[in-house]
């Protein structure tokens, strides 16, 4: 059976659940983490950013098991493990939606560029088509 851990601290919980040292009491170890800081932010490996990117590769959500697999592989909480594959999963959504809206506003360029490029043209025709309809005017060369 899983132990679940601890949401302030990482660490595996007990049968706490009616520690009021913590906002969070149902979901602590049961350490008094009242007057604590918030943890410092763990700092990834370089072995384990490249092991956590394969995997992420191959997969982008993990069972329980394999998350618990890959964290005691990689020598990480199960919830390090979870939350990095949840900012991943993320990144990888702001990077799409970054790149569809680069395209969009090519295209959008692109199409006012031929808007542009008609209504010169078709301007540039006009007035000599409006003068000739209007007044029958024709020089020399038909036009």
């Amino acid at each position: 059976m899983r132990t679940a851990e601890c949401v302030t601290c990482g660490r595996p919980r007990g049968d706490y659940s009616l520690d009021i040292s913590c906002p969070t009491s149902s979901q602590t170890c049961g350490s008094s983490h009242a007057g604590r800081q918030k943890r410092s932010r763990a700092a990834f490996t370089h072995l384990q950013v490249m092991e956590l990117e394969k995997k992420f590769n191959h997969q982008k959500y993990l069972s329980a098991p394999e998350r618990a697999h890959l964290a005691s592989a990689l020598r990480l909480t199960e919830t390090q493990v979870k939350i990095w594959f949840q900012n991943r999963r993320y990144k990888t959504k702001r990077k799409q939606q970054t790149e569809f809206s680069k395209e969009m506003s090519k295209a959008d360029e692109m199409i006012l560029r031929d808007d542009l490029v008609k209504s010169t043209v078709l301007s540039s025709f006009a007035k000599p088509i409006t003068a000739v309809l209007i007044f029958g005017i024709m020089d020399a060369s038909g036009a």
